[in-house]
């Protein structure tokens, strides 16, 4: 009896086995390139009576048949059920969110080789027209998971925009910054896995009112992963939508926008000077800086690095800006002579734009600086100097 039961074992193994080699797959729905032991025909794609599909492993139903579809990737699922992708491990436990798709992620591939992407009605973005103005622009909502070999996101937050990084002290860590319906996040998770998920920190814009009681708004924009845009809020309205790179208010009927990517360095981006009246006094600069003196006195510096200057600057009449630094006036207007990009002290080279700054401290100063030749020039600060 004991022989017969074995023979009928060995028997059950033997077309377990015969059945496990030749399973019932749909090619069309079949997408598996596995190299993690996991084997193939293991794996069998069910189908429903009314064409839905699921999934067994070793007999065991780990996916109803519920689906429209299902592909196999090396480490998951991914089933689509009506309008939504979901990712779900092998054991049949969802992993990850709804998707409204799901692609291979031609730019991150080696870290995070696919893309969960959410769209839903439309967002914010910031555009230039063609004289470089920027504004708002509604365009369709979409945003995206970065997901791993795994099918797990590594943040929890879909992102408009993203920068991933990992640094050479923690080679084992992706750092994300990016932006979502204008705030920042930032955040890190394991590239491996084993630590599949950190939450993204979450920077609101910074809010304030100035001592013009003119209240300054923000917006992180979806460029290099949330650098803040500016806006300005006057008595309860908006004034300056926040869409520039930088905005000053050194007096309460001067407006200073920061264009372009002014914080990448002194050369880059450009500022144009308004009035309450929005009326443009002077775009000319790639800088302008007013420094409060004694007695309500002001001194307005500016600079332009001419064909070194990464956006194209123009004087008044059209004409490229030439490269130099000057005193200005609260209009904008030139009142001393140019004085050059560089300045010199005790041997010693400094950038001048700082330099120029740095060195006015009184109404009372006479300093030294040295013109677009490098000859010395003496330049009174009262002479340039001006109350608002």
């Amino acid at each position: 009896m004991r022989k017969l039961l074995a023979l009928i074992l060995a028997l059950l193994m033997l077309c377990a086995c015969e059945a496990l080699e030749e399973p019932i797959i749909d090619e069309e729905i079949f997408v598996a390139d596995s190299d993690i032991g996991f084997i193939k025909d293991e794996i069998e794609i069910i189908e429903s009576e009314d064409g839905k599909f699921g999934a067994k492993i070793r007999y065991s139903e780990v996916l109803e048949p519920i689906y429209d579809s299902i592909k196999i990737y090396d480490r998951f699922f991914l089933v689509k059920e009506g309008e939504t992708f979901k990712t779900f491990e092998f054991t049949g436990r969802q992993i990850g969110y709804d998707y409204s798709d799901f692609v291979w992620n031609e730019y991150q591939n080696e870290m995070a080789p696919y893309l969960g992407i959410v769209s839903e009605g439309t967002m914010k973005i910031i555009s230039e027209d063609e004289n470089r103005e920027p504004f708002f622009e509604e365009v369709p909502d979409e945003r995206h998971y970065l997901i791993n070999k795994d099918g797990i996101p590594f943040f929890d937050v879909p992102l408009e925009d993203y920068i991933p990084m990992t640094e050479a002290d923690e080679p084992g860590k992706l750092f994300i910054y990016g932006t979502a319906k204008g705030n920042r996040y930032e955040g890190w998770s394991q590239i491996d896995g084993s630590e599949r998920l950190v939450r993204m920190e979450e920077t609101e814009p910074r809010t304030f009112v100035d001592e013009f009681g003119y209240e300054h708004t923000g917006f992180y924009a979806n460029w290099y992963g949330g650098y803040m845009k500016h806006g300005l809020n006057i008595n309860g309205e908006v004034f300056i939508e926040p869409v520039y790179s930088g905005l000053t208010v050194p007096f309460k009927d001067r407006i200073i926008l920061w264009y372009s990517a002014f914080m990448q360095g002194q050369n880059c981006g450009y500022c144009r000077m308004i009035d309450l009246d929005k009326n443009a006094l002077t775009d000319e600069y790639n800088r302008i800086d007013f420094i409060g003196l004694e007695d309500g006195y002001w001194a307005g510096v500016a600079v332009s690095y001419g064909s070194d200057s990464e956006d194209p600057i123009f004087d008044r009449n059209g004409e490229p800006m030439p490269e130099g630094i000057w005193f200005i006036d609260k209009d904008g207007n030139r009142i001393s002579k140019t004085m050059g990009l560089v300045q010199e002290e005790g041997g010693f080279e400094y950038e001048g734009y700082n330099f120029v700054k740095e060195a006015i401290t009184s109404v009372s100063d006479v300093i030294t600086f040295l013109d677009e030749n490098g000859e010395e020039m003496k330049i009174a600060i009262k002479d340039c100097a001006f109350k608002p």
